[in-house]
């Protein structure tokens, strides 16, 4: 049997509506063209907080904010692409392996 605790209608989330964890953290999903990054990953969600911890150097990046668009994008080697998932250049403007990079945007119409 599911129980699930009284609406709460002022707040504005299902997940606080409801009670239920709320993550806070926003993830960078970055996909590889090859084995060329750590251990052979071809795909990794690191936390926005986290993003600067890590040894990322590619020379072409591509942001896209379509998910189907991430999955697809044919890369060549040097390149990466990252899911926006609808949130814009503006979160990544601290990342520092975006800084001296060739970038390119793909956003949705």
């Amino acid at each position: 049997m599911l129980i699930i605790p009284p609406r709460k209608s002022e707040e504005t989330t299902f997940e606080k509506r409801y009670g239920l964890r709320l993550d806070q953290n926003f993830y960078v999903h970055i996909r590889f063209p090859d084995n060329s990054f750590y251990n052979g990953l071809k795909e990794v969600a690191i936390p926005l907080e986290e993003i600067n911890k890590t040894n990322i150097h590619f020379k072409n990046i591509y942001i896209v904010e379509n998910r189907m668009n991430y999955l697809t994008l044919l890369l060549n080697s040097g390149d990466i692409v990252i899911w926006g998932m609808g949130k814009g250049l503006s979160l990544f403007r601290d990342i520092n392996f975006l800084q001296d990079v060739n970038i390119y945007y793909w956003g949705d119409i």
